[in-house]
């Protein structure tokens, strides 16, 4: 069995989505108007190709805030800057991204340095 992601990442995506739900005003259809409200705000593209709405966009950014925020914050700053504003604490605050990515194969620690680092983002 082939996972899509690590299991950890999974939890925290779906945590997102109870998070939206629990946060919005209105809830159509398991996502809520916050993700909506919240990508308004930070107005950034998505994070992954997992992204066909709002709901989803919200999700893959949760995912990230509670899996690397640092990370999150060197790809998507006004995102991160509108969680914290909305009351969100990363868990991992003092972790460089490269710190959480220890282990990972070099190219996605090569992907995300031309990402944080404006090319390609």
């Amino acid at each position: 069995m082939r996972l899509i992601g690590p299991p950890y990442g999974v939890l925290a995506h779906e945590l997102g989505h109870h998070v939206d739900v629990l946060r919005s005003t209105t809830v159509d259809r398991y996502r809520g108007n916050f993700s909506a409200d919240l990508r308004r705000q930070a107005s950034e593209p998505k994070l992954t190709n997992y992204c066909p709405d709002d709901g989803e966009w919200f999700a893959e950014m949760f995912r990230l805030f509670v899996t690397n925020p640092d990370l999150l914050r060197g790809l998507r700053p006004r995102t991160y800057a509108a969680l914290i504003e909305r009351g969100f604490c990363p868990v991992f605050c003092s972790d460089d991204w490269r710190t959480r990515l220890a282990g990972a194969p070099a190219r996605t620690i090569d992907i995300n340095e031309r990402r944080t680092s404006g090319v390609g983002s």
